[in-house]
Order: C-alpha cells, then sequence, then structure tokens
C-alpha cells in the first residue's frame, strides 16, 4: 500500500501556518522558525535544517518569493521558482510546515527588518536559527528574537551557499 502524500499538507499560508501554531503551542510543543531562500537546496541547508529540528517540536521554514529573491539577488535568480522550492522543502522530514513571505522587499534595505519582524510575530516561535557564518543579517534576527520573547540558535556550519554553487557552474560553462 503506498505511503499517504504529507508533503502537500506542509504548504500553508503564514495565516494557516499561525492559526495550527495557535493550537500546536497549546499542547505544549515548542516551535522553531527558519527564513530565506533555499533556492538550490545542498547539504549544508540539510544539516542545517536538521540541526535546527533537534532544538523544537515543529519546524517552520518561510520562503522569500521569486520577486524577493531576484531583487536581492539578481535576475537570474532564484533558479527554482517558489513553487518548487516549496515542494522540495516539503519533502524534507525536518521541515513541519512551509509558507511564503508575500511582501516584496530587499534583504539589504530597513524594509525587510520590519517584513521579517511582522512575520515573526505572527508566528511566534519559541526559537529563531541562524547560521552567522553565512547570514550577514544575523545580528538583527538576534535583536528580533529578543524582542519577541524568542531564542535566537547560532547553527554554526561551514557550508558552500547556493550562490557559490551558481557561480562554480557557472565558471564551468
Amino acid at each position: 500500500m503506498p505511503k499517504s502524500r504529507k508533503d502537500a499538507n506542509k504548504i500553508k499560508s503564514l495565516d494557516q501556518v499561525a492559526s495550527i501554531v495557535n493550537v500546536i503551542r497549546k499542547k505544549g510543543k515548542t516551535i522553531g522558525l527558519i527564513t530565506g531562500c533555499f533556492d538550490i537546496l545542498h547539504i549544508g541547508h540539510i544539516e542545517f535544517l536538521r540541526e535546527a529540528k533537534e532544538h523544537c517540536d515543529i519546524l517552520i521554514v518561510g520562503l522569500d518569493n521569486d520577486k524577493t529573491i531576484k531583487l536581492s539577488k539578481g535576475g537570474s535568480r532564484p533558479i527554482y521558482n517558489l513553487k518548487q522550492r516549496s515542494k522540495v522543502m516539503s519533502e524534507l522530514i525536518s521541515v513541519d510546515y512551509v509558507f511564503s513571505i508575500e511582501t516584496v522587499y530587499s534583504f539589504s534595505a530597513n524594509e525587510a527588518s520590519s517584513v521579517l519582524t511582522k512575520v515573526t510575530e505572527k508566528i511566534n516561535p519559541n526559537f529563531l536559527f541562524t547560521n552567522p557564518l553565512s547570514d550577514k543579517f544575523w545580528k538583527e534576527k538576534k535583536f528580533r528574537a529578543k524582542s519577541l520573547g524568542a531564542r535566537l540558535i547560532n547553527i554554526k556550519k561551514e557550508i558552500s551557499s547556493s550562490t557559490s554553487i551558481i557561480e562554480k557552474l557557472e565558471a564551468e560553462i
């Protein structure tokens, strides 16, 4: 008998995830939140997500929308569109829910902090996760976590980025 497909049930809207989390939290479960592009999934992402999951009962991933990635990383990105990235993320055993961050913003702009604060407030996680070795905005996440009563967990991994993988492939072409 084939296994049921739970991945489709993992992909939700931000509002849906917020509602689910409210129910889960009442059961005493801890919630973790990670936001990002996750454009080309690689072993560094897998290890990061696996370690994050060890700290919480429910791990939620908020994916940046395609326009935000294009604005922040250039016209050739993302390699995989939001629907594809959501499906890939939903297949991972470490990830419980996936949602898209609908607001378009630039990573380097002040609005990024505002957008991500609103997302974090809506989810109200116990934990935020980052890799300070690859996240140049980790100090902002630390401030956001503290101001919302969450704990920032630094998962320090020397990993290659999707951008460096793309650059290597382009150099070989």
